[in-house]
């Protein structure tokens, strides 16, 4: 763990930039693609998973304000949602990478954002992209961000949209920046949550046909570094002394129970 300590430290983020941290446990299968839009099957469901499971469990949502947060909460109990998550702490970045996957090279993933492009929880950005999510999959595909201004919000998915937006937001004003339709935010969320908070839980929120690239761009630098197979087994054990195991991470008293009954 001293070498990814020293590549940690070793090239910080500049003034006026924050660092956030991935971990994939299976470097060469996992790709930067949120769960909902890796096959055209789960982005058409996307809008009846999220109306199920927040008719199923609506005690469980009732804190949450905006539908962004409603996505960050599905997001960590395991529904696929246009989100990926990340963390703005790396020795939570390097746990996910080695906890899973022990025959897989591990790879940790650090996305370097301006202070400027950092988007937060109540942003009106975060809440046009997060609303898609309610969109069906015919009006989705009928949003052309290639349209200029007025001629986009005159059309009838931006409406549909700008009304779902205006259940959260009532003072919303009836227009859309059509290239913020497409585009890949890294959003730091609202505390609301025990995963989120365990986790210093931030993540990256996809718009309509949003793509980024596994070398980032423009607005989004990366750079790994990658977990030997052999070693995860030794750094799960140094994380653990320092409290970054399991039961601090996932917050859950299931969870938690599992971590205590394996230390016997």
């Amino acid at each position: 763990m001293d070498e990814y300590v020293r590549w940690v430290f070793g090239t910080p983020p500049a003034n006026g930039e924050m660092a956030f941290y991935r971990g994939h446990s299976k470097a060469e299968e996992y790709k930067l693609t949120p769960l909902v839009l890796r096959s055209p099957g789960a982005a058409e469901a996307e809008p009846r998973m999220y109306r199920e499971l927040l008719m199923a469990n609506p005690l469980d949502f009732r804190e949450d304000r905006s539908a962004f947060e409603r996505l960050a909460r599905m997001q960590h109990y395991g529904l696929p949602t246009r989100m990926l998550d990340t963390s703005t702490n790396p020795l939570i970045a390097l746990f996910f990478a080695c906890k899973s996957g022990k025959d897989h090279v591990g790879d940790v993933i650090r996305f370097t954002v301006a202070d400027d492009d950092v988007k937060y929880f109540d942003s009106d950005t975060v809440s046009c992209l997060a609303n898609l999510a309610q969109m069906d999959g015919k009006d989705r595909r009928a949003l052309d961000p290639s349209l200029d201004f007025e001629k986009f919000n005159k059309t009838i998915p931006v409406i549909k949209l700008l009304h779902f937006i205006k259940g959260e937001k009532p003072y919303f004003r009836n227009v859309i920046v059509p290239t913020d339709i497409s585009r890949v935010l890294c959003v730091r969320g609202r505390h609301s949550n025990e995963r989120v908070t365990a986790q210093s839980g931030a993540f990256l929120l996809f718009g309509q046909d949003a793509v980024l690239s596994e070398a980032g761009d423009a607005t989004i630098a990366i750079r790994r570094v990658q977990v030997r197979k052999d070693r995860k087994d030794e750094i799960l054990k140094q994380l653990d002394t320092l409290a970054v195991n399991d039961g601090t991470a996932f917050r859950d008293i299931a969870t938690y129970a599992e971590y205590i009954r394996k230390q016997r």
